[in-house]
C-alpha cells in the first residue's frame, strides 16, 4: 500500500513523518546502491547508500543517479506513482510482452544496459537507457560456438570490465544445466562469443 501522506523525498528518506516506504531490499548495482520499496521506488542525486528509501510524489520530478563517476539527470513526462490496485510501476522498466527475470545492470560510459533474462528456455535480452526511464531494447548476437561449450542459452548476464587487454574487453560468466560454468566476452556489450580466458 502507498504511504498516503505523500510527504517530500527528503522527508520519507529520513522517515520524519507517516510511515514512510518499506524498504524490500538494497541492492548495490555498478557503483550505484539501488533502493527497491513495496510500492514505490526512485533515485536521489549523489551517491546512494545502504537505507536510503525514497517515494516520488505526485508531481513528475527530475530524477538523477551517479553510476561510476558518470551523472545521469531527467524529468520524467508523468508521475513515478503506482497504482495501489496493482503492481506496476511508471518508473520500472518493464517488458510489454514478457516477464522481466534474473536482471544484471552494468553502467559503461553514461549508459545503463540491462541484461535479463525471458521466460522459457530463459534467453538473455538486453535494453539501454541514458536516463533510467526511457529504455531501448538492443539485438544481442553470439558468434558461433564449440559444441562442447553450449551456451545455456544464455550467455550473458552479470558483466565486468576486462582493462587488463588492450582495448578493454567485457567479460560474462554463465553457468551450465551441466553444472558448469562458462565465460563469454565482447567488445561492445551486444555482440558476444565464446571466451579465450579459461
Amino acid at each position: 500500500m502507498l504511504n498516503d501522506s505523500r510527504q517530500p523525498i527528503r522527508q520519507l528518506a529520513h522517515g520524519q513523518k507517516g510511515r514512510g516506504p518499506r524498504r524490500l531490499f538494497p541492492s548495490l548495482i555498478g557503483g550505484v546502491l539501488v533502493v527497491l520499496m513495496a510500492g514505490i521506488a526512485s533515485a536521489k542525486r549523489g551517491p546512494l547508500r545502504d537505507g536510503d528509501a525514497f517515494a516520488c510524489g505526485s508531481e513528475p520530478r527530475s530524477v538523477s543517479v551517479r553510476a561510476n563517476e558518470t551523472e545521469v539527470e531527467a524529468t520524467p513526462t508523468r508521475s513515478c506513482e503506482a497504482d495501489e490496485r496493482s503492481t506496476e510501476f511508471a518508473c520500472h522498466f518493464r517488458p510489454a510482452d514478457h516477464a522481466l527475470g534474473d536482471v544484471h545492470p552494468f553502467f559503461h560510459e553514461g549508459v545503463c544496459y540491462l541484461f535479463y533474462l525471458k521466460p522459457g528456455d530463459y534467453e538473455s535480452a538486453l535494453v539501454t537507457s541514458r536516463d533510467l526511464l526511457h529504455w531501448t531494447a538492443v539485438e544481442l548476437s553470439w558468434d558461433e560456438q564449440r559444441p562442447a561449450n553450449v551456451r545455456a542459452p544464455y550467455c550473458v548476464l552479470g558483466v565486468l570490465q576486462d582493462s587488463t587487454v588492450d582495448p578493454p574487453l567485457f567479460r560474462s560468466f554463465y553457468g551450465h544445466a551441466r553444472g558448469e560454468i562458462f565465460a563469454s566476452e565482447s567488445r561492445d556489450l551486444s555482440r558476444w562469443s565464446e571466451s579465450s580466458a579459461r
